[in-house]
């Protein structure tokens, strides 16, 4: 309702709580609407020196830095978050797939597009997909897709397209 002091406090004590990639968008969000983020950042960028595997600060700068438009410190955190939590890295693929789309490198973000769909399910298909579209990759990678389908004829292939 407003309470933006509130609000950051809240979500910082579930972001504590249960550190997620949602989780750290909706911090990030609410504390760049309450002028804190560069702080968020500040702090998160110390506790990541100090252990650098930190994966609940990893995953706030990813964030942070997917808002500030810091897409170089969002490709090092990304790159990252894959080598400690594989399970989720088509996500972190996706997200520097934007990232490189917003630098202009787009041959890079169709490739991390690409091991997005490599690493995902058909439940994160559509959300690498939305991430694409948004980004104006999406008609590279289904381009992508269509030749290594007829290369290979993977099922998965077709499915994703």
């Amino acid at each position: 309702m407003g309470d933006l002091a509130k609000a950051q406090s809240n979500l910082a004590a579930g972001y504590a709580y249960q550190p997620t990639k949602q989780n750290a968008d909706a911090l990030t969000a609410v504390q760049q609407k309450a002028m804190t983020l560069r702080k968020g950042i500040l702090e998160h960028e110390a506790a990541l020196k100090k252990r650098p595997n930190d994966k609940a600060a990893l995953l706030y700068l990813l964030s942070a830095y997917r808002l500030t438009g810091n897409h170089m410190g969002l490709i090092a955190v990304g790159t990252a978050l894959v080598r400690l939590d594989s399970a989720n890295a088509s996500t972190y693929y996706s997200e520097m797939g934007a990232a490189r789309m917003r630098m202009g490198d787009v041959e890079n973000a169709v490739e991390s597009y690409a091991r997005a769909l490599d690493l995902g399910s058909p439940i994160s298909w559509a959300e690498t997909a939305r991430s694409a579209g948004e980004s104006g990759a999406l008609g590279l990678l289904r381009e992508r897709c269509e030749k290594t389908f007829a290369a290979t004829g993977k099922t998965a292939y077709g499915k994703m397209l």
